[in-house]
């Protein structure tokens, strides 16, 4: 018996298990079979088409990082600012196409004698990350110097000079991020405290060091998001978690956070004029899915 060839002129093939996710927005990159879109500034992430059940992506999102707190002639160990709210899952499963901002939270400015600015809150998919909390500054009072409270935000800013408290977490909207512990810095150490970050609240004897970050590999390496940064001395400055700024010495501002990781600004230290406390980090989104 002879059969004849089977004709596939203008015919569809239909892959068994659904069409992948096609999508556009952002920075785009390949990992294998996955392609990783990272926002760094306002932008749309643009769903075109998918079927089930090739319908899931995995996400990050962070706010905004705090600035450090500023000295206010003088006297001043000033606090950090804490790290942005962090956000991240495994597995959203998407239900429509269509289009989705991003809007990437700024990092907080240092204080310039005042507490440092609370970071931006960064939005996406109907979630939104808390910005962190400026920390507290160091104000010269004519009796030996004392303190702002640090601020509330995604995680809290450390305290400014002499006991003053630190700021709470914003947990409102979900995700991870703690509250700062109050400087117990004395007259001899003159230092403040250093902002929580996502990972864990300031640490040390004084609570002068920025607390840690979170470790994600979603972009295809391992960045620290969202720590604290290090509070202000009056000798040496304290450090920082993970890509948070350093807190300043003697006679030095604050140091700044690295960009679009969420992490907070480094206190000023102090001597004899103001210094202005370090820049917090911008936030970040970044989205990763199966495209074959």
């Amino acid at each position: 018996m002879i059969f004849a060839p089977f004709a596939f002129q203008n015919q569809q093939v239909v892959v068994a298990g659904g069409s992948f996710i096609s999508a556009t927005g952002g920075t785009v990159t390949t990992s294998g079979s996955y392609k990783i879109h990272t926002f760094t500034s306002d932008d749309n992430f643009v769903i075109n088409s998918f079927s089930a059940p090739n319908n899931s992506i995995e996400y990050l999102i962070v706010a905004g990082g705090a600035g450090g707190g500023g000295a206010n002639n003088r006297r001043g160990g000033c606090g950090g600012g804490g790290g942005g709210r962090y956000h991240a899952t495994a597995s959203f499963i998407l239900t429509s196409t269509g289009s989705f901002a991003a809007v990437i939270g700024a990092g907080g400015s240092g204080g310039n004698a005042s507490n440092g600015s609370n970071g931006g809150n960064t939005t996406f998919l109907g979630i939104t990350a808390i910005g962190g909390g400026g920390g507290g500054k160091a104000n010269y009072d004519g009796a030996g110097g004392n303190g702002s409270a640090g601020n509330n935000g995604g995680s809290g800013g450390g305290g400014g000079f002499r006991f003053s408290s630190g700021g709470s977490e914003d947990s409102s909207q979900g995700g991870t991020g703690f509250s700062a512990n109050g400087s117990n810095a004395t007259a001899a150490p003159r230092q403040g405290s250093g902002g929580a970050g996502a990972g864990s609240t300031n640490s040390g004897t004084f609570y002068e060091i920025g607390g840690d970050g979170i470790s994600n590999s979603i972009t295809g390496t391992a960045v620290v998001y969202a720590a604290g940064g290090g509070a202000g001395d009056g000798s040496s400055g304290n450090a920082g978690g993970t890509n948070a700024g350093a807190g300043g010495g003697s006679g030095q501002d604050g140091f700044s956070a690295t960009s679009n990781t969420g992490a907070g600004g480094g206190g000023a230290g102090y001597l004899t004029s103001n210094y202005i406390g370090g820049a917090g980090a911008s936030g970040i989104v970044v989205v990763k899915y199966q495209y074959q």
